[in-house]
């Protein structure tokens, strides 16, 4: 088994890679275990709607997974590794990256955040995307959104979490006005601890949450990040 992180690069050459090697390629996975004949991988399809489990069997397989899918942890063993050189002519090349564009601002990357404030279509409006920037600040973190309200125009793409955005695993959680449908729990469900805030007493992410808040959060979030404030003021 051959495993890649599943970036870009990875995504343009993992099929090519598989093809050459005559491999079977699973890439995309949110999880996978490594089986007699090959791996089962737990995946999106269906443009992300479901999560499916997938066998692939074979003497070689290739999985690319998707960024916090798992902990960082120290390896028991020193890999040993072997430098390949590899030499190639540019001017074979069909595509050539011109320029990557980085997200404007200094603001707390998703995938190195320890909290991250996530907010849902509960945030209708400045206010609460407001309460929502207030709340990340006091702790330093990071900022994400589910796909509904980031196509709404309030949030930037860059923080849309889930299965058609980034994966997370970060300390804290902060799922405010989120449902809690499969697409976006699958970009976060591995998060250490998970604070849900909905008015919906029987929304989908209390499923999934440490500690749930059955309210309003334009009622809620004020005297919070009030508290939050005073405690940061006398420590």
């Amino acid at each position: 088994v051959v495993a890649f992180a599943s970036t870009e690069a990875v995504k343009d050459v993992m099929g090519a890679l598989a093809t050459r090697f005559h491999a079977a390629a699973v890439p995309d996975v949110a999880s996978f275990r490594v089986t007699g004949g090959g791996v089962e991988a737990t995946r999106p399809v269906m443009a992300s709607k479901i999560l499916a489990k997938t066998e692939a069997k074979g003497e070689m397989v290739f999985v690319s997974v998707r960024s916090g899918s798992y902990d960082a942890s120290e390896s028991p063993v020193t890999p040993e590794l072997t430098a390949i050189p590899y030499e190639f002519d540019e001017g074979g090349l069909k595509t050539i990256l011109k320029e990557v564009i980085k997200a404007s601002g200094d603001k707390v990357d998703l995938n190195e955040a320890s909290v991250v404030v996530a907010a849902g279509r509960g945030v209708k409006d400045d206010e609460g995307r407001k309460l929502i920037e207030e709340l990340a600040s006091l702790f330093n973190g990071a900022i994400g959104a589910s796909r509904s309200v980031v196509e709404t125009g309030m949030f930037d793409p860059s923080t849309q979490i889930g299965q058609t955005g980034k994966v997370v695993s970060p300390e804290l959680y902060f799922a405010i006005g989120i449902s809690g449908a499969i697409q976006h729990v699958a970009g976060m469900v591995n998060s250490k601890v998970i604070v849900a805030i909905n008015k919906d007493e029987d929304a989908p992410i209390f499923q999934y949450a440490t500690y749930g808040l059955v309210g309003d959060l334009y009622k809620i979030l004020p005297p919070l990040i009030e508290k939050l404030r005073e405690a940061k003021a006398n420590a």
